[in-house]
């Protein structure tokens, strides 16, 4: 332990001030950091926090998506956990994949009329690994291997788009392509 740390404020309570603290209260820096977090109010999490409100619904108060390409998000995440090391029998959310669902199907709508609606929906198939999985030769975090990965995700999209564009004369039931390259849009009318 250090004997006269670093005094480190952080302001505010999001996602980079809290990854901030943990890289600098990691236990390899042996205390040589004594870390203050500020924030307005009680709840943490900035853009991605929510909570209970009078009715005990959940409220938010942003996106709550984490696309798969967050490497370094779910990395530190990952070692969150693992730090925590949760017994599952007591915690309903003990590993960081308690905490994460896959969620591969994007969708967008529209309004096309003052009657109708027009969606986009797509399915993007998942990546070879888990987020943040450590890196090695096979799984290289550099910029072909995702200029690989952007070529998937525009192949995808193309062939949903002429799937839409064959299907636009009337509606269809959703029906995951073998292709990989996506489903066909809906188009639906309130009556």
């Amino acid at each position: 332990m250090v004997s006269n740390p670093i005094k480190v404020a952080i302001v505010g309570g999001g996602c980079a001030s809290i990854a901030a603290a943990f890289e600098l209260s990691r236990a390899e820096h042996h205390g040589k950091y004594q870390i203050t977090v500020y924030q307005i109010g009680w709840r943490l999490g900035g853009k991605g926090a929510s909570g209970r409100g009078p009715s005990d619904r959940i409220e938010e108060h942003g996106l709550h998506i984490w696309m798969g390409s967050y490497e370094n998000a779910f990395r530190m995440v990952r070692e969150c956990y693992a730090e925590l090391n949760r017994d599952p029998r007591k915690h309903r959310i003990a590993d960081w994949r308690d905490a994460f669902s896959p969620a591969p199907f994007l969708a967008v709508a529209q309004p096309e009329s003052r009657d109708s609606w027009l969606s986009f929906m797509s399915y993007f198939a998942p990546g070879d690994g888990l987020p943040g999985d450590p890196l090695t030769d096979t799984n290289p975090f550099s910029v072909t291997s995702y200029l690989v990965r952007t070529a998937g995700l525009v192949r995808t999209l193309l062939l949903t788009i002429q799937s839409r564009r064959s299907g636009e004369k009337e509606t269809r039931a959703l029906s995951a392509g073998k292709n990989g390259g996506g489903v066909p849009s809906l188009r639906f009318r309130v009556a």
